[in-house]
């Protein structure tokens, strides 16, 4: 049988301001994103 040995991320899912919620991740955590949508 197969173990999980980790994930390979965390997602979060915005149904509200994106562009804040980017400000916010730029600002508190240092993470720029992608025009894709993820973090580099």
């Amino acid at each position: 049988m197969a173990k999980i040995t980790g994930i390979g991320g965390v997602f979060l899912k915005c149904k509200g301001d994106s562009a804040a919620l980017a400000a916010w991740h730029q600002k508190h955590l240092g993470m720029q994103l992608e025009d894709f949508g993820g973090a580099a």
